[in-house]
């Protein structure tokens, strides 16, 4: 195997003694009547609870299918290399890393309340076990940031840090800078039913961009990767439903909600529960609606 999983969410794990059958695993793989049930091609992979845009519980359902498209998609949006060692806090992510073989060191923090991190626990996680990239949300990323400056630590060792869901602000990403001097720092905008939406290079970012993000311009967003289309439709519409091209072309406007369709979007949610208020057809084609207020600048980079 080339990844390895590093985990110290539950001590209690050291505690269990592991036994393997080596004859047993050398019989299975010697058998050659071994057969693999195949799975119908929506088959449920993964289900994920999420209250996004309506703020209703509802469940996301990944098929294995999905999860194989997605992770081609942030294979070539997050740049993999051999050599990586990654810090996540992000389930998909981490599911994508181990896909491409990248060895990932799982955060020895509470995943339900990442907000209360003891940042000291990860900093000396990130060197002890050589760290080289970081896949985080912000709140995460932060509470490191806060801790380095504040103890003058630099984690040079760092070369890649990736970090969104949301659009991230300008005096965070200056903390970063100043605790990764040696890291190139991407922002990611997505959802749980939309990774990736978009990514931008904070290496890219323009003094006239810092102006129009401070001066409430918007979160730059960066460039559109990952989705099929990215598009911005009138705000309060409550229900769309099935429409057609013609009708869709009426409801785009400059300023207004952002919404995407692609292999990397999700079509619908367990029973339907949150299907009509998020999701809705242009003549088949399936889009889902962030519930984000947004628009594209003049170099086409999404503004949200």
């Amino acid at each position: 195997m080339k990844y390895i999983l590093y985990s110290n969410i539950n001590s209690n794990l050291k505690k269990l003694n592991i036994k393997i059958n080596i004859e047993k695993i050398k019989k299975i793989k010697n058998e050659n009547k071994l057969i693999i049930q195949k799975l119908e091609e929506n088959y449920p992979a993964i289900l994920t609870y999420t209250s996004g845009t309506t703020g209703k519980p509802k469940i996301a359902v990944r098929s294995h299918e999905f999860l194989e498209k997605q992770g081609e998609i942030l294979k070539n949006t997050i740049n993999y290399e051999d050599e990586d060692i990654e810090i996540s806090t992000m389930p998909i992510f981490t599911l994508s890393n181990i896909n491409a073989g990248i060895t990932t060191v799982i955060a020895d923090t509470n995943f339900s309340n990442l907000g209360k991190t003891e940042a000291k626990k990860i900093v000396n996680q990130i060197i002890r076990e050589k760290v080289n990239r970081i896949m985080s949300a912000p709140k995460f990323l932060e509470l490191i940031c806060d801790y380095c400056i504040k103890n003058n630590i630099k984690l040079n060792s760092v070369k890649k840090v990736f970090t969104g869901g949301g659009a991230v602000f300008v005096d965070f990403i200056e903390k970063l800078k100043k605790i990764f001097e040696n890291a190139k720092i991407i922002t990611i905008y997505g959802s749980t039913e939309a990774e990736p939406i978009s990514k931008l290079d904070i290496s890219d970012m323009s003094q006239e961009d810092i102006y129009k993000i401070e001066n409430g311009y918007g979160i730059l967003a960066g460039n559109v990767c990952g989705v099929n289309k990215c598009k911005i439709i009138k705000t309060g519409i409550k229900e769309i439903g099935e429409i057609s091209e013609k009708e869709f072309e009426k409801m785009q406007v400059v300023l207004g909600e952002i919404v995407v369709s692609g292999d990397n979007v999700l079509k619908g949610y367990l029973n339907g529960i949150g299907d009509k208020e998020n999701k809705f057809s242009v003549e088949n084609v399936k889009y889902h609606r962030t519930g984000d207020l947004g628009f594209f600048d003049e170099e086409r980079q999404i503004m949200a």
